[in-house]
């Protein structure tokens, strides 16, 4: 039953790649290809589904994994959040180092211009 399974994915995925063939070819104005290279590429990419297939086996998830998983992606937002306020920061005060450096610039071009 599981290579029943694998062969409608394979198909599937087989589908796909024809169609994303027939729509570049169609993009980049090639004429289309002849039955014996579609044929080709069908083999190819059924060969290519089924390494795909195997070599992501599937297994159950527990809750637990799950849980830590979830922890570890709300840790990693609120990381990347404290980097964002703080990159934020930074830059106020790079702005605010910039406009006074410009304003005393500007000042000195008024006392030269007087």
């Amino acid at each position: 039953m599981p290579e029943d399974i694998d062969l409608t994915k394979i198909k599937a995925i087989g589908e796909v790649i024809q169609k994303n063939l027939a729509i570049v070819q169609q993009a980049l104005g090639i004429e289309a290809i002849n039955d014996s290279d579609l044929s080709e590429l069908e083999i190819e990419s059924e060969v290519f589904a089924k390494e795909t297939v195997s070599n992501f086996p599937s297994r159950r998830i527990t809750v637990l994994e799950l849980a830590e998983e979830k922890c570890h992606l709300l840790a990693m937002k609120e990381a990347n959040r404290a980097r964002f306020l703080e990159n934020q920061a930074i830059f106020a005060e790079s702005v605010t180092k910039f406009n006074s450096s410009k304003d005393r610039f500007v000042q000195r071009q008024k006392v030269r211009h007087r």
